[in-house]
């Protein structure tokens, strides 16, 4: 859903990062203690929120980021 979403929106941005360790400095910085995560950003780099697998949810913090 979210490479979909990628590919059909160009003002949307996806990044992913595959977390091994736990005590990587990645999963530290982003304080990740379970997967699936994703975090919306908005165009100032503000984090808009934070969601599990849900894209309504997903779906909901994009458009917020938009504004």
């Amino acid at each position: 859903m979210l490479e979909q979403l990628a590919r059909t929106d160009p003002d949307i941005a996806l990044r992913k990062i595959d977390i091994i360790n736990w005590e990587s400095p990645v999963a530290k910085q982003y304080k990740v203690q379970s997967i699936p995560r994703i975090e919306i950003y908005n165009r100032a780099g503000k984090l808009v929120g934070t969601a599990g697998s849900s894209a309504e949810q997903v779906c909901r913090y994009v458009a917020e980021a938009k504004l």
